[in-house]
């Protein structure tokens, strides 16, 4: 039984939802480790330390009288290569590290399913998540690790990036735009990873791929984010993805901080976002949003608790 969860990332897009579903637990006590300063007000149940992943001595104490850890801390965005991979990786490996050090029981990890993409040219972000994987994995732990499909839902990066194309009046599409994509809601998948907690015969070296109840095309996609917005009809403009992901890497290392996106990021574009089944991901589907209710609740202001 499941008394007591070691957060990372609680600050994060999909930590702060599944901190929000945690401190509805009142049976189950969440410490968070963040790197800034605690909030001032907290649930009863909600506890805060300060400190770093690369730096288990600063969090040790706290992680010891934990049963589970539930890793979302991670570095998204844009960032140099080595920064991925010193905290996705890195940081993944110092806590595992101490978690088997503590006797923690279960690990979850969440990842991505761009860490199967065969296609990772300069993707960093997905390399690092992969490199984390492998590190997770040969910890000695028991461990489930986690891959979602695209994440939306209100602020979600990925969504905004895409809504900016969609608003263009005539809309680019890198590649053939046929590739197939599988989003999960974030509060859907903040519901899975709560529930995961407690499945005990899943912690046994297990990996699960997490996307919602429906498969669509990448521009499928972006044309239905368009049309939730309210914007007419445009043309669409496919672009070479392999031609303009080499110009980009070639552009990377001197113009990181002002490009719009990287290299690695056209990858969705290349590879298939979608996730393989597994009976207890289908059963919770049933009960998830399709693509047209997440862009609703975005577009109606939707903010989870």
């Amino acid at each position: 039984m499941i008394r007591s969860i070691f957060l990372t990332g609680a600050g994060g897009f999909l930590g702060s939802r599944v901190l929000a579903r945690l401190a509805e637990e009142r049976n189950l006590r969440t410490v968070c480790l963040l790197r800034g300063t605690p909030p001032a007000a907290a649930a009863p149940n909600v506890e805060y330390v300060r400190g770093d992943l690369l730096e288990p001595a600063g969090y040790a104490a706290a992680l010891a009288g934990c049963d589970a850890v539930l890793h979302l801390a991670a570095a998204t965005g844009k960032h140099p290569a080595a920064e991925y991979f010193r905290v996705n990786r890195d940081g993944t490996a110092a806590l595992a590290r101490q978690a088997r050090e503590s006797g923690v029981a279960r690990f979850l990890l969440v990842s991505t399913v761009a860490a199967k993409f065969p296609g990772q040219y300069r993707y960093y972000y997905a390399q690092s998540k992969q490199a984390a994987e492998a590190a997770l994995a040969a910890s000695g732990l028991r461990w489930t690790i986690v891959r979602p499909a695209m994440i939306l839902g209100r602020n979600a990066p990925v969504l905004e990036s895409l809504a900016r194309l969609a608003a263009l009046p005539v809309v680019p599409v890198f590649g053939n735009g046929r590739v197939p994509v599988q989003p999960v809601f974030v509060d859907d998948l903040a519901a899975c990873l709560v529930a995961l907690l407690g499945e005990a015969d899943l912690f046994e070296n297990t990996t699960l791929e997490i996307g919602g109840p429906e498969v669509l095309t990448i521009e499928q996609l972006i044309l239905r984010i368009r049309r939730t917005k309210g914007s007419a009809a445009a043309p669409v403009l496919h672009l070479p993805a392999g031609a303009i992901a080499r110009c980009l890497g070639w552009m990377e290392p001197f113009l990181l901080p002002w490009l719009p996106f990287t290299a690695g990021q056209l990858a969705s574009f290349c590879n298939a976002g979608t996730t393989a089944s597994h009976p207890r991901v289908t059963e919770w589907q049933k009960r998830m949003k399709d693509v047209d209710e997440m862009l609703r609740s975005v577009a109606n202001g939707y903010a989870s608790a």
